[in-house]
């Protein structure tokens, strides 16, 4: 493919820093009773387990959330390192595309480095995505075709790039949190860009039974993705049983209505495009995004 105004654009941009996470102050205190991301975000928000929950429990459960979406990220970040190798691999490195492609995969790397020590900082139980959902991931990065790659990386971009975005505007949130999420943005703004010209790119390109077929899996990797974020074990920190929390978070409206919210533009964009069929959409609907 030939090198388009995005990718030129992105490759200068991307020589402008957005900040070295190495030089925040990881020895800082916490900053006593602020939360370690913002109260709505948390799962259980607006919930009557989260009314029984005292001052400090919900603090504790948001610290250990948000390890939980921390954890998460990173491996979504391994996940689509892999698959944007695999892209690497089968095109020239000559041109705008190949080249932020590679500049992508290195912020990435650089991304869950900083993620990874901002969880030394929480210092809680290694969450994550369950064996399970890893071994998915695993068959995802080896044969996802690069229309489910680029779809499936803006899901992952935009749930966390909103979520990040109303960390930094938060100024209750702990100081260290917001400067980590701060230096995210800025580049995960770049990465959304380009997934979605490479997205509308390959999807204009790809044949009628291509596009089914990862109408299908797209979907699905959206309610995979949505539902990795907070594992359940997380519940147990302030003394709930984890299915309780679980299933709490599941059918809380507000839980719902946020994520959907994260995810509108994407579901927007997305129908426009096609990627969400007349067959994918009781799936999306089942994830709880439409």
């Amino acid at each position: 493919m030939t090198a388009t105004p995005v990718a030129d654009r992105l490759l200068i941009a991307s020589d402008e820093p957005a900040g070295d996470w190495r030089a925040l102050d990881w020895t800082a205190e916490p900053v006593p009773g602020a939360p370690w991301q913002p109260w709505e975000q948390v799962s259980l928000y607006g919930t009557p387990l989260w009314a029984r929950l005292s001052a400090a429990q919900r603090l504790e459960l948001s610290r250990h959330e948000a390890a939980s979406v921390l954890a998460a990220a990173v491996w979504k970040e391994n996940v689509l390192m892999r698959t944007l190798l695999r892209v690497a691999d089968g095109q020239s490195p000559r041109g705008a595309r190949a080249r932020y492609g590679l500049t992508e995969i290195a912020d990435e790397c650089r991304h869950s480095l900083m993620f990874a020590r901002l969880l030394d900082v929480l210092d809680v139980p290694a969450y994550g995505p369950p064996a399970a959902v890893r071994r998915v991931g695993s068959a995802f990065a080896t044969v996802a075709h690069p229309v489910e790659i680029f779809a499936a990386a803006l899901i992952a971009e935009e749930v966390l790039d909103d979520f990040q975005r109303a960390t930094v505007r938060d100024d209750a949130v702990q100081p260290l949190v917001r400067d980590v999420s701060r230096i995210h943005v800025v580049e995960e703004a770049r990465h959304v860009s380009f997934a979605r010209d490479e997205l509308a790119a390959r999807w204009a390109a790809a044949g009628p039974a291509t596009r089914a077929a990862a109408s299908l899996t797209v979907a699905g990797v959206a309610g995979l993705l949505v539902g990795a974020l907070v594992d359940p074990r997380v519940y147990a920190a302030v003394g709930i049983d984890p299915r309780d929390g679980a299933r709490a978070a599941r059918t809380s409206p507000h839980r719902r209505a946020l994520l959907r919210s994260a995810t509108g533009r994407l579901v927007r964009d997305f129908t426009d495009l096609g990627v969400i069929s007349t067959a994918s959409r009781p799936l999306w609907r089942r994830a709880g995004l439409l």
